[in-house]
């Protein structure tokens, strides 16, 4: 992933609110700290056993469920410490 590539990445975390897991062919440690610093769920490389992906789309969907849940405390807590 090059550094262009973090904005889309990032805008459609924050606009969309969906979990995104990022597949790559050529894994190293540099993109995966970046992918994930621009808000990937997961990280996977090509070649992944069906069962690996099954696993990080449950984990995906149930930490997007999380989220969603905790969205009306952020906010309380936002308005109540007046951020």
């Amino acid at each position: 992933m090059t550094i262009a590539q973090r904005g889309p990445l990032i805008h459609i975390k924050r606009r969309l609110d969906l979990p995104i897991i990022f597949l790559t062919g050529h894994p190293d440690i540099p993109t995966t700290v970046k992918t994930i610093k621009a808000g990937a769920d997961d990280f996977l490389t090509k070649r992944v056993s069906s069962d690996k992906l099954l696993d990080a789309v449950r984990r995906a969907i149930a930490d997007h469920g999380v989220r969603i849940s905790l969205k009306p405390s952020w906010t309380w807590f936002a308005l109540m410490s007046g951020h």
